[in-house]
């Protein structure tokens, strides 16, 4: 399976995540990144250091899929609005577990007590059938353009995944 963000004519939309992990030596914050495409086009995407430090990956890997939550809503209601549709939920695919197990099931423990209740938000999105999570793997995530620098054959890879003419 390629993980792709798809908006199909029919409205299911799908979106990529990728994290670096408190790659920043100097203040030890987390690079989140998304792409979303339309027709096999990127139409959305992002790049950004999380405002917050994580004290482990699947912090981080919740924190990324706060933003990207946000960003699917976002789309959701424009197509929808555009193609006076209701539309099934976004497909977001992530390729860490642990967040996606704790999302899906809104898990709180020792290790998640501590979590701002901002990124909980994916949670109530779920709840809701405005999205869905679904495991990606590592290999296969489109959106690692966004967040490391990568070997010149696979960022060519990835950019034409994403439809940008290479």
């Amino acid at each position: 399976m390629l993980c792709k963000n798809i908006l199909s004519q029919d409205g299911r939309s799908t979106r990529i995540l990728r994290l670096k992990l408190g790659r920043d030596l100097d203040n030890r914050m987390s690079t989140s990144g998304h792409v979303y495409l339309v027709g096999g086009g990127a139409v959305s995407w992002y790049s950004k250091r999380q405002s917050t430090v994580a004290t482990s990956t699947a912090e981080a890997e919740y924190i990324a899929l706060y933003h990207a939550t946000r960003e699917a809503i976002w789309l959701r209601k424009l197509m929808a609005d555009i193609s006076g549709v209701r539309l099934p939920p976004v497909t977001v695919y992530a390729d860490n577990q642990a967040s996606i197990a704790v999302a899906n099931n809104n898990l709180s423990s020792s290790r998640t007590k501590h979590i701002d209740i901002k990124y909980h938000f994916t949670c109530e999105t779920i709840i809701d059938n405005n999205i869905r999570l679904v495991h990606c793997r590592t290999e296969d995530n489109v959106a690692d353009i966004h967040t490391k620098l990568l070997p010149n054959d696979r960022f060519i890879s990835l950019a034409h995944n994403m439809s940008l003419g290479y």
